[in-house]
């Protein structure tokens, strides 16, 4: 009797819960999320704001990255003065309350990026894909070249790199021109 009172209890929980669309989320392949994106962006990250907004009765926090960009792949036509991208990202530090959202990524006030957007309005986009829209860059200390990891630091996953068609056996850092690059030959294929 408790493990049906139980099978009924979860779903209810699932199919009864209004859940944001990024609960649900499809993991895409690269050039998917290039051809989702309205806007791709290389830049630094200038400035975050949190701040709390209900979603279906449920209290959700929001983070504004505000990103200041060095040069677009795609979607950056017609920018007038210092172009810049927000992003509205679920999760957030509120007061002293912090809400994270599995698949989301968190930015850090100076950090390097490429970012994958979809606009929600004529100011923001939201990320394509959650973590999988965000790329970090980082100085090789050697070579001094910007390289392109994944948002956890880490090198670029295989699949990534065949879809760059950059033939690979190990996952890699790449290039951020030639990443770029790529991105934009992806976005008018």
């Amino acid at each position: 009797m408790s493990r049906q009172l139980t099978i009924a209890w979860l779903t209810t929980l699932l199919i009864g819960t209004p859940l944001p669309a990024w609960a649900l989320m499809v993991e895409r392949t690269l050039p998917e999320r290039v051809q989702e994106a309205d806007v791709i962006a290389a830049g630094t990250v200038v400035s975050q704001r949190s701040y709390e907004q209900p979603f279906h009765g449920i209290r959700m926090f929001y983070t504004e990255v505000t990103i200041q960009v060095d040069r677009f792949a795609k979607g950056g036509a017609g920018a007038a003065g210092p172009a810049t991208v927000v992003l509205r990202v679920p999760g957030g530090t509120v007061g002293t309350e912090r809400m994270t959202v599995s698949d989301m990524p968190t930015f850090q006030q100076g950090e390097r990026v490429v970012v994958l957007g979809k606009r929600l309005n004529a100011q923001r986009s939201r990320l394509v894909n959650g973590r999988l829209g965000k790329f970090r860059l980082v100085r090789d200390p050697q070579s001094k070249l910007e390289m392109v990891m994944s948002d956890i630091g880490q090198p670029l996953s295989v699949t990534d790199l065949q879809a760059l068609h950059m033939p690979v056996q190990t996952p890699q850092a790449v290039p951020a021109g030639a990443f770029l690059q790529r991105l934009e030959e992806l976005a008018h294929e």
